[in-house]
């Protein structure tokens, strides 16, 4: 629920998650790797949700770290928002046993497996177009 998420946004910013991820050493290893930023973003918040199945929670714990760390390395922050959020969709569409699967094949009256099987050659295809648009944004600075 969102309520278990703001909740978990407010636990990383009184632990200064934040603080940690802009310090001067995590931003000078995270300004190499400048255009791919955002495709890391992306790539990282979709395993996490994808093993998790917890869209809200990894959103809340996400933005509370992306957004500081992407004004620190003067990223573009609105690039770096819509690469957490899509990875966050994407695993939370990917996930065998996510909320948004289980509903899906149940209403449909099939097997949850099978559902997810079927959909997930989609969803690769959606990820490769997702990470390529995030290289593209990155190395133009768009």
């Amino acid at each position: 629920p969102p309520s278990f998420a703001f909740k978990i946004a407010l636990s990383t910013y009184s632990l200064a998650f934040s603080a940690i991820f802009t310090s001067p050493i995590f931003a000078r290893v995270l300004s190499v790797t400048g255009p791919f930023n955002q495709s890391i973003i992306f790539v990282v918040i979709a395993v996490l949700t994808f093993v998790t199945s917890s869209f809200w929670g990894i959103e809340a714990v996400a933005v509370s770290i992306v957004v500081p760390l992407a004004i620190a390395l003067d990223a573009n922050v609105l690039l770096a928002l819509g690469a957490v959020v899509s990875g966050g969709v994407f695993g939370s569409h990917a996930c065998f046993y996510s909320d948004a699967t289980v509903l899906s094949s149940a209403t449909c009256e099939i097997d949850n497996m099978s559902h997810a099987v079927s959909q997930f050659p989609y969803v690769l295809i959606s990820a490769a177009l997702a990470v390529a648009g995030f290289l593209i944004c990155g190395i133009f600075a768009l």
